[in-house]
């Protein structure tokens, strides 16, 4: 999917490393209109045969992956709900049992009249298979609407998203290879406008390449200008591990292998990123990242305190800094409700 509000991994954004981004929708089998974002007779009918084949079950709708919504978050213990406050951001996050996220909430201290909160709820089946994700805003008005597709062996092959007035948001069509394993993925955001991943994998499974390449290209202040029958626009990143089967390096290069850079990482030892080092092409440090945690009994960050460094005459200057700070509700045991633990600092090297 693109990146506007659009995929139910928004969560992962406010609760992980990485900044906030995204949130997403489903369409449900009912007549759509299309002409938002450019969108014409050919997006109508790429997205109406992907709805034919969710609404005449010839896509099986299913739940693919091993680890749960909650794992997926990073989140360890029968964890039930997480509110995080970052900047004039709030986003509340709730589990069931199983770790299935079933309710997320994001909103702010300065509220958007009509709009914030958004409220995202998620819709299973008997089986408990993800069938859809629905987003309304304070009114209750639909904002976007998703609906997930999967193959027979349950890996999931189509996402379609609709806004609230039912015009065409994007759809991606996603292929796996005998072992199970996502190889490409095709993200259309509008007619010919299209983002495709391509990853490859080590003998472990691990994903140690990926090419991010589009047919389209901006000019000098960001708007597209033009698009193509070729995928030549783009990057490619090389992943490395290190012994506990942690991202180690992270290279980068243009789509015809031309080095662009490289990042390092370090982590604690709960296993979450204390630092990424950015290296040029030419082997020169430019800016770090680096992250502080508070942690609870059970193991959840409490407290992130984030800060960018930029390298500059042979020293570092503060670029950014932010903190983030995380209330956690846990199931106890009876799947009954109890306070999270007070957070204790860790010991770090």
């Amino acid at each position: 999917m693109g990146d506007t509000i659009s995929s139910g991994r928004w969560r992962r954004s406010i609760n992980g490393s990485a900044p906030l981004s995204e949130t997403s929708v489903s369409i449900t089998c009912r007549r759509l209109s299309f002409c938002r974002g450019g969108c014409c007779a050919a997006a109508a009918r790429l997205l109406l045969s992907i709805v034919t084949l969710l609404c005449l079950g010839l896509v099986e709708e299913g739940l693919s992956g091993e680890l749960s919504d909650r794992e997926e978050d990073g989140l360890v213990g029968p964890v039930r709900s997480v509110e995080t406050k970052e900047s004039l951001l709030v986003q509340i996050d709730r589990y069931d049992a199983q770790g299935r996220v079933v309710e997320r909430m994001q909103g702010g201290l300065d509220t958007m009249p009509g709009l914030w909160p958004l409220r995202f709820s998620y819709h299973y089946d008997q089986t408990g298979r993800l069938q859809s994700e629905v987003v309304t805003d304070a009114k209750g008005d639909l904002v976007k609407e998703t609906r997930m597709a999967y193959d027979a062996r349950g890996h999931r092959s189509a996402e379609v998203a609709a806004w609230g007035d039912g015009t065409f948001e994007n759809a991606s069509l996603y292929e796996y290879d005998q072992a199970g394993l996502k190889i490409r993925g095709l993200h259309y955001n509008a007619v010919q406008v299209i983002n495709r991943n391509l990853f490859t994998y080590d003998e472990h499974g691990r994903v140690i390449g990926e090419r991010f390449e589009r047919n389209y290209r901006y000019d000098a202040v960001g708007n597209q200008v033009a698009t193509s029958d070729r995928f030549d626009a783009g990057h490619a990143l090389v992943l490395t591990y290190d012994d506990q089967g942690r991202v180690g390096t992270k290279h980068v290069s243009d789509l015809r292998g031309r080095r662009e850079g490289r990042s390092e990482f370090r982590y604690d030892d709960h296993g979450n990123q204390i630092e990424e080092a950015f290296y040029d092409a030419l082997g020169r440090l430019t800016d770090r990242k680096t992250y502080r945690y508070d942690y609870d009994a059970v193991g959840n960050w409490t407290k992130e305190t984030f800060e960018r460094w930029e390298s500059v005459d042979g020293g570092e200057r503060l670029k950014q800094a932010h903190v983030r700070e995380r209330t956690i509700v846990y199931h106890d045991a009876t799947c009954k409700f109890s306070p999270s633990p007070s957070p204790t600092p860790v010991e770090r090297r």
